[in-house]
């Protein structure tokens, strides 16, 4: 991940890169691409996929919030379960 970070250019290289967002699915519906690194799920900051898999799991909301980069920039997207 750190390597495909880097080819990126992103600055920092912490977080979960999304490789494929599936059709149709809640991610796509939020916003998130191919590309984005997810940096915090409900503003816990995300080391990994076992990060991001129990911060998905504790969450009893409807709707998860997920800071992500994409080109440098972060930005706030909702996704609704």
């Amino acid at each position: 991940t750190a390597r495909v970070a880097e080819n990126l250019k992103l600055k920092d290289t912490r977080g979960v890169l999304v490789a494929e967002v599936q059709p149709d699915s809640p991610a796509q519906r939020a916003g998130i691409l191919s590309g984005d690194v997810i940096k915090e799920v409900d503003k816990k900051q995300v080391a990994g996929m076992q990060d991001l898999r129990r911060l998905l799991e504790e969450s009893k909301k409807d709707s998860v919030l997920f800071l992500v980069e994409r080109e440098n920039e972060t930005r706030y997207l909702v996704l609704k379960k």
